[in-house]
């Protein structure tokens, strides 16, 4: 399965649904993780932070086209 998640900064809400440790977990039992660009930029974590804990990094429009579930 593929998990998509991405930010709605441009509402105004500054949370993020997964957190990287959080996102290990789920990469660890096999799910697919896909984040949008830059989603924890605005909370000073990096890119690379989500990548090493497991997930595959998109454009937010590709996050929300290619999975089958979306946070």
């Amino acid at each position: 399965m593929r998990l998509g998640i991405v930010n709605d900064l441009d509402r105004g809400d500054p949370r993020i649904a997964m957190m990287p440790a959080t996102l290990a977990r789920y990469a660890k039992c096999g799910v697919n993780v896909e984040l949008a660009k830059g989603l924890g930029e605005h909370l000073g974590i990096a890119d690379e932070v989500f990548v090493e804990a497991g997930a595959a990094i998109a454009d937010r429009e590709d996050v929300l086209r290619h999975s089958a579930a979306v946070a």
